[in-house]
Formats: C-alpha cells, structure tokens, sequence
C-alpha cells in the first residue's frame, strides 16, 4: 500500500483528509497491515497510534486535533 491506498482502502477518504489519529494508526500497523486493520484497531495498536500522535506533535507537526 501506499499511503493514498491505505487512505481510501481503511477511512474511504484521501490522504489529504486524514486526521493526525487516522494518519497514525494507518503508521501503526506497519510493517503488517493485513494483521492488524487501522480501521479496528485492537488496544496494542491503539497504545502504538497514540504514541505515534505524541511524537508528532513533540516534533513541531501542526496537529489540528
């Protein structure tokens, strides 16, 4: 997957449209999203995604949320 793939493939939006959360629990399964769904995270990747979200926004991203 790409990133525009993985977009529409698990929130039916473009990258472009993601929220810092969808962003990162799209990053948060790699390297193996067919066993783990961004779109029915189970709580390792939601501990993952939020971690993810705490770093991005320690390092200077804009998060809207």
């Amino acid at each position: 997957y790409g990133g525009q793939a993985a977009a529409m493939e698990f929130f039916h939006k473009p990258a472009s449209k993601l929220t810092a959360r969808e962003a990162a629990l799209i990053a948060a399964v790699l390297p193996n999203p067919r066993r783990w769904s961004p779109s029915h995270p189970d709580a390792y990747i939601n501990r993952k995604a939020s971690r993810i979200v705490y770093f991005m926004s320690r390092s200077g991203y804009g998060l809207d949320e």
